[in-house]
């Protein structure tokens, strides 16, 4: 997110600017922004758990307690 704030001149930041990983997000008109932040979120999470050896390491990657990483990967299994 830095990264765009710093290399994108304009003064919104659009889908458009996003990695193409990230465009990728659900778009349908029935989408609420709730289920699409969430799907955005669960895509951003699996790349650091990909990128990193351990829970604690992609949670400060992310910029956030290990124990919340935790609690959100309960949440989703869950949820399925």
């Amino acid at each position: 997110m830095e990264n765009l704030v710093t290399s994108v001149l304009e003064p919104t930041i659009e889908p458009y600017h996003l990695p193409y990983q990230l465009q990728q997000v659900d778009n349908e008109p029935t989408s609420n922004l709730k289920s699409r932040l969430e799907q955005l979120e669960k895509r951003i999470v699996n790349e650091a758990l990909v990128n990193h050896s351990s829970l604690r390491q992609a949670a400060k990657t992310l910029g956030i307690d290990h124990t919340t990483l935790v609690k959100k990967l309960q949440r989703w299994k869950r949820d399925r």
